[in-house]
């Protein structure tokens, strides 16, 4: 019986190695088993392009929306190109050293753009909201909206440097908060220190969102809507809360055909006026270059009476060495009024949570 086993498990050793001879692929290295185990024992490798997951921000939920004012707070009229825009020249309203800018037109060569030429631009209220309408000369001939970034600027001191930036990006027909933010200049650094470009300007603009597209302390703080006519309307309807408690302030408005930086948002602060260029054929600088197709007022008295005197307002009256060719024009050398206020303190200067 023992010589039997051995005889047994003898045969059954001789046909397993044959099996697995029988299995090796002709003239394989005899390491190649040992290889295709290390592989199989590595570690997977994870691509690093592979996005994390990402948490899914909370829904919107709105309570109230605006609808439209029935008291009429202040009214001007911007300077605009419509009945002289084929000679591709603008005279009046592009004043480079204080921040003011006239230029409807493309960089490429000047091509009008009717839907980024301020008309006029109004403010009315109600008990609850502050309501902005910006008229444009027209929509876009190619969309037949309002397409690019328009927005209001807010002075609450009344010292030339504006604290609250809101605008939106692409208003649709219907009031949304969607693609409407708010920044606040916290540290009170936006301009720099005069409307005269700052020569290395070292500070950060509007640097703290305190809303966007309905994300922030009040889901239903600011709104806006196009609405498309004869003329192409940018509407903003926002609580009289954005303001705190600040009931006299200045106000002005703004059109762009390609997103802001509101870092950078004084634009003479940026840009020296060689590389700007100008909209002015008498100028040494035509044409327009690297600020083109944008579009900003000069600033409305609301809640008070303008002596005239204010910093960037509609009316500014300021003694210069050089008087300008045309008297209309701003005094070039506005000095802001110096102010020192705690903004984040007022407003808040936490993140917004999403």
């Amino acid at each position: 019986m023992k010589h039997q086993k051995t005889r047994f498990f003898h045969g059954l050793l001789v046909l397993t190695l044959a099996s697995v001879a029988c299995n090796m692929p002709s003239g394989a290295p005899t390491q190649a088993p040992v290889q295709v185990q290390e592989a199989a024992s590595a570690a997977p490798v994870v691509s690093t392009d592979t996005p994390l997951p990402t948490s899914t921000p909370a829904p919107v939920v709105h309570l109230v929306s605006p609808v439209s004012g029935s008291y009429h707070e202040s009214t001007a009229h911007d300077n605009e190109e419509s009945a002289t825009y084929e000679s591709k020249s603008v005279r009046f309203g592009d004043v480079f050293d204080a921040n003011r800018f006239e230029r409807p037109f493309t960089v490429e060569d000047m091509t009008y753009l009717p839907y980024i030429d301020i008309f006029d631009f109004e403010m009315t209220s109600d008990s609850d909201w502050y309501y902005v309408d910006v008229s444009m000369i027209g929509p876009d001939p190619v969309t037949g909206g309002a397409h690019g970034t328009y927005g209001v600027e807010f002075d609450l001191d009344v010292d030339g440097r504006a604290e609250i930036l809101m605008l939106v990006e692409d208003p649709t027909s219907q009031w949304s908060t969607e693609g409407v933010k708010v920044y606040l200049d916290g540290n009170g650094d936006v301009g720099g220190a005069q409307s005269l470009p700052d020569i290395g300007y070292t500070g950060n603009g509007f640097e703290t969102l305190i809303f966007d597209s309905g994300y922030g302390d009040d889901p239903d703080l600011a709104w806006a809507q196009a609405v498309i006519k004869t003329r192409a309307t940018v509407k903003f309807g926002f609580k009289k809360s954005l303001l705190r408690n600040y009931h006299t302030f200045m106000w002005s408005v703004f059109a762009s055909k390609d997103p802001v930086d509101p870092a950078k948002f004084y634009y003479n602060d940026f840009y020296t006026e060689a590389n700007a260029g100008s909209p002015d054929k008498e100028s040494d600088y035509y044409p327009i270059k690297e600020i083109a197709a944008f579009d900003n007022s000069c600033r409305v008295p609301t809640g008070f009476k303008a002596t005239g005197l204010e910093p960037l307002g509609c009316n500014v009256s300021v003694q210069i060495a050089q008087q300008p060719d045309d008297p209309s024009k701003p005094g070039i050398t506005i000095f802001w009024i110096p102010t020192d206020i705690d903004w984040c303190l007022i407003f808040g200067c936490g993140p917004v949570i999403k």
